[in-house]
């Protein structure tokens, strides 16, 4: 764990690859009220030829919101920050879920490549599943009326938790399903502030990929899982369409949670693709 000084806070983050700071780094950033903690498995994976760096976004893991909302326009100028004060030579950007908007948002920095893992490539209520979206939405859209205990119990209780966790995972190895809810019991509600978790989700919410196409400009990679809730392969597969010289990599029988049911195959695609564009330096 290290920390750097930025504008407005002393920005947390966690770095793997010791004796590799001269090299192509990999920055990650991480989902909606996820930490760094859940992208550890494919930073492990990754850390013996990439300098990995994973920092905790503004407004989760402990770090205070931005000073003006939780927005993806927001995380853009702090992430552009943030790479800028760690005075990074080249960098990967890797964004997962919510994170992979903001990756594609940020596209404009510096970057020799993009990698975008669960990408969300359409808004909610273009996904699978539009009336969980919108139930999700009311309960969000009630937490910020009710009072604020109440609204905090909306949102952190152990049923929806467990349920959000049960929702998502598609292993069927029970000590791994059994993990999986242990990380997000102890992690999911480690958001700072009621106003900035609502923010955020109403960001992850309404804004996708989709919307950032135009930014993105440098060799750019996709990964999907077949079963994922929160976009199909077919508009995963339109979204790669739509970025210049993009690939699509498809991993079967598995969700969301690509990072914690496979993180091994996850990160030996991403390895095969960064080595690709570092060689072509």
């Amino acid at each position: 764990m290290r920390t750097v000084p930025l504008r407005d806070r002393v920005q947390v983050y966690a770095e793997y690859g010791d004796g590799l700071a001269a090299s192509p780094a990999i920055v990650m950033v991480h989902g909606l009220r996820g930490t760094w903690q859940g992208l550890d498995r494919v930073a492990r994976a990754l850390c013996s030829q990439y300098r990995v760096i994973i920092p905790a976004l503004p407004g989760f893991g402990d770090q205070p919101d931005l000073t003006a909302g939780n927005t993806v326009a927001g995380y853009v100028q702090w992430l552009d920050e943030f790479v800028t004060a760690l005075d990074i030579p080249a960098v990967h950007l890797f964004g997962h879920s919510f994170g992979s908007i903001i990756a594609a948002a940020s596209a404009g920095m510096p970057l020799r490549s993009l990698t975008l893992m669960n990408p969300v490539a359409v808004s909610s209520d273009r996904g699978p599943h539009p009336v969980l979206s919108r139930f999700a939405s009311a309960l969000y859209s009630a937490a910020g009326i009710v009072p604020h205990g109440m609204g905090t119990w909306l949102l952190t209780n152990r049923l929806h938790v467990r349920g959000m966790s049960v929702a998502m995972v598609r292993t069927h190895d029970r000590a791994l399903r059994r993990w999986i809810h242990l990380q997000h019991d102890t992690y999911y509600n480690s958001y700072t502030s009621l106003p900035g978790v609502i923010d955020a989700f109403r960001e992850s919410a309404h804004r996708s990929v989709s919307d950032y196409v135009g930014r993105i400009r440098v060799p750019t990679l996709l990964i999907a899982g077949d079963m994922d809730d929160i976009a199909t392969v077919a508009q995963e597969r339109e979204l790669c369409l739509r970025i210049p010289g993009a690939r699509l990599e498809v991993i079967h029988g598995v969700g969301h949670l690509i990072h914690y049911e496979r993180p091994a195959e996850a990160a030996g695609i991403i390895r095969r693709f960064l080595s690709a564009q570092d060689a072509a330096q």
